[in-house]
């Protein structure tokens, strides 16, 4: 149930303490007004036909940009911000786009239809200096135009968030009739609301290449020492969270899944993401490991730094210890990673 929904339902018990949240008061407002729900995400009335202004004030939104302030930062941020904003707004469109090492991908979409979920043409800076410069330039439109599409009249707006090098990590697509109706200080605070995620210094999370087994054990076999190697089947996990946060997309869960691994491993280690949603992960060390002990250790660091994915439990993950002077340890690798 979304926090709106239950708003609505303790008004009608008539709870204590109903009445008095952002929720309530925005319900408020629209009951004042004799509108029964939000305009469905797919259904765009001509401009010219729209008098309602968005049903939440500048506070509501600036609330709500304190609440994404306090939220854990993580590798998965963005993705959490996009989950809450889209519970708490009813937006018609909104859309997080992030940047892959040749393109463009969506990480997440509600209301929008998607022409791509990736574009290897476009480059995420290239997209947010158009966005910045004049989101309602037709050079702007085609360019989103090739991930997103939104109806002519529909004025569409956006907002970057930039990295510690001042390096775009993202950027929010939104549109919603209604703003056209709306103060400047309501469509101001929309900048606040997607500025208040960017907390984290760190660049985005990436997919990168995925590799079948073959290629993935070619690169982390070495030729001495030990290691500690972990598969991770996803596919479960992404559908438990999915159920959970509508309009994620799939590559944006690997990629916050290998970054996060990645970031645990630092130096001693590699991750890549694999072919039919898998990760695989690994661990190198000078003597013997205990592999199923470091994969407990493992899993607890990469909750650490997915605060939010975790709500849908990782993934268990399986482990095999390696001696790395072994001469059959690279097929024996392939083999654990088919």
């Amino acid at each position: 149930m979304g926090l709106y929904e239950k708003a609505l339902r303790d008004r009608r018990a008539e709870l204590p303490n109903s009445g008095f949240g952002l929720f309530d008061r925005a319900l408020a407002r629209r009951e004042q007004s004799g509108v029964a729900g939000a305009v469905p995400a797919t259904a765009f009335p001509p401009p010219e036909a729209v008098s309602e202004a968005f049903p939440f004030s500048a506070e509501d939104i600036h609330e709500l940009a304190l609440e994404l302030r306090r939220q854990s930062a993580g590798v998965d941020e963005l993705l959490a911000a996009f989950a809450r904003i889209s519970e708490a707004l009813p937006l018609d469109c909104l859309a997080l786009l992030i940047p892959e090492e040749q393109g463009t991908r969506i990480a997440a979409s509600l209301g929008f239809r998607l022409v791509a979920r990736a574009c290897s043409d476009c480059l995420l800076e290239e997209l947010a200096r158009a966005a910045c410069e004049d989101p309602e330039n037709p050079s702007t439109r085609r360019l989103l135009g090739s991930l997103l599409y939104a109806p002519e009249g529909l004025r569409i707006r956006g907002f970057v968030v930039r990295d510690s090098e001042g390096l775009p990590k993202a950027l929010w697509v939104y549109a919603d009739t209604r703003l056209d109706a709306s103060s400047t200080a309501v469509c101001a605070a929309f900048d606040e609301l997607f500025a208040a995620d960017g907390r984290s210094p760190a660049a985005p999370p990436t997919r990168q290449e995925i590799l079948d087994a073959e290629r993935a054990a070619t690169k982390l076999a070495r030729a001495s020492g030990h290691a500690a190697v972990f598969l991770f089947e996803l596919g479960d996990f992404i559908d438990r969270l999915d159920r959970r946060v509508p309009g994620l997309e799939r590559a944006a869960v690997e990629a916050c899944l290998r970054t996060a691994a990645e970031r645990v491993l630092k130096n001693a280690g590699a991750a890549f993401c694999l072919s039919e949603e898998r990760l695989a992960a690994c661990f190198y060390a000078t003597t013997p490991l205990d592999a199923e002990l470091a994969l407990a250790q493992f899993r607890k660091s990469l909750k650490k730094l997915l605060p939010f994915l975790s709500i849908a439990e990782l993934p268990a993950g399986k482990a095999i210890g390696l001696d790395l002077a072994y001469e059959g340890a690279k097929a024996l690798l392939a083999r654990f990673l088919a």
